[in-house]
């Protein structure tokens, strides 16, 4: 398992500019009821839709759906005669247009005869649930299923599953697999150009938002060649073909593993989460920490996948990377932008003596560097935990906070520039 300090969770990104984002200046809880009281327990996993008008996330033991232009709220983990759940479902996902949502769960009432954790697709439209982690003859998997993506058009869920009965002659490792929800027929995806399966798990799928591209991260070393450790990889979903993402301009591969990836519309620009200190040359010394070099901690880069061209996205204007662990990833549909999570404590222009967990937004073209929320006085009494999403041009973007320790965390947006 790949240990970068932080907890390793998938980033599902789904990225388009909504026309009323406008409204949200200041922090704004959203894990709330139509009449706008906040939801009991504990709310996280948020994931917005690709207009910025629908939030995915999990309150207590269900997933629920919020529309942000209406207030709407809907319960989505519900079997096809409207009971919720018994038991637990996390990790959502939502197609582009904010129609699909996928789930994990372990709930026994769902469907019949599901009794390890299953992966599930809801038509918010139609109300239709379908058992997703199946095989093409309808059998359950016998083993753990999770991390579900949905395509844009809801006729395709890739998940991870060590369930050795999904396709035949199944074993027990993890793998990714592709379940096609018009004809039931399932496929494994995690192979190389000729078809031969990776040799090592594959794990924390994302989907890039024009269906071609499926990024993960593996310990393969079959993928491609000379690859060392828990890396990012890209399959291309037409022809089969699997790039590193991993590695430097020159094509060096990464010399401490990667994780968190995130991707834009196309595939072309993926971030990443990594400790590397080879990714990218002329690493700067901090000016607070004259010392620290790439490699010292977790940092986040971009690379663009037709050039090769590698950024450090997780430093300030100066060039000057964080001094603290920074994490999951959101690159902009056009990959102009990148928001991450970092308590780094020595940006430039950014003072953070108690290295409170921020969020901030790196331009790539400029250097620049935002703190979203700077402008809003209570934002550094949030205490962000998990992952975070955003819209396409991550103007727009969702996390999930609380602000003491006896108090349920809650779902929030806020406007990043």
């Amino acid at each position: 398992m790949l240990k970068l300090g932080l907890p390793l969770l998938t980033l599902h990104v789904i990225l388009l500019v909504p026309s009323f984002s406008s409204v949200v200046s200041a922090a704004e809880v959203i894990s709330t009821t139509i009449k706008g009281s906040p939801l009991a327990g504990k709310s996280k996993n948020p994931v917005m839709s690709a207009d910025g008008r629908v939030v995915v996330f999990q309150n207590q033991l269900q997933i629920y759906k919020k529309d942000l232009k209406s207030g709407a709220l809907t319960l989505v983990s519900t079997n096809t005669v409207d009971q919720p759940g018994d038991r637990e479902s996390y990790i959502p996902h939502i197609s582009s247009d904010g129609r699909f949502v996928t789930f994990e769960s372990i709930a026994r009432n769902l469907v019949g005869g599901a009794l390890a954790e299953q992966v599930y697709l809801k038509d918010t439209q139609t109300q239709q649930l379908t058992h997703v982690s199946k095989s093409q003859t309808n059998i359950a998997g016998d083993y753990f299923s999770n991390f579900p993506v949905v395509s844009s058009n809801g006729h395709h869920v890739y998940f991870q599953s060590n369930a050795q009965n999904l396709v035949p002659n199944g074993d027990r490792l993890y793998r990714i697999f592709d379940k096609n929800i018009l004809t039931g027929a399932v496929r494994v995806v995690t192979t190389d150009s000729r078809n031969v399966l990776a040799n090592a798990a594959s794990l924390n799928i994302v989907l890039d938002t024009s269906d071609e591209y499926l990024f993960f991260e593996s310990k393969s070393t079959n993928l491609v060649g000379g690859v060392v450790g828990n890396q990012v990889f890209r399959k291309d979903l037409i022809s089969g073909e699997v790039m590193l993402v991993s590695a430097s301009a020159a094509g060096k591969v990464a010399d401490s593993d990667s994780a968190q990836v995130s991707v834009s519309k196309g595939g072309r620009f993926a971030a990443f989460a990594s400790k590397a200190h080879n990714l990218v040359s002329g690493s700067k010394g901090g000016s607070k920490n004259t010392n620290l070099k790439l490699g010292t901690v977790v940092q986040i880069y971009l690379k663009d996948l037709d050039t090769g061209r590698v950024v450090l996205v997780s430093s300030d204007a100066h060039g000057i990377p964080g001094d603290a662990i920074s994490s999951f990833p959101v690159v902009s549909e056009d990959g102009k932008w990148v928001t991450f999570v970092s308590a780094s404590t020595q940006f430039a222009g950014f003072e953070n003596p108690r290295a409170t967990v921020r969020i901030y937004q790196k331009n790539i073209q400029t250097g620049e560097l935002i703190q979203v929320g700077k402008n809003d006085h209570d934002f550094d009494s949030f205490q962000i935990f998990g992952s975070i999403s955003t819209n396409e041009d991550g103007r727009l973007v969702t996390f999930a906070a609380h602000r003491k320790r006896d108090e349920g965390s809650k779902i929030f947006t806020v406007n990043a520039r």
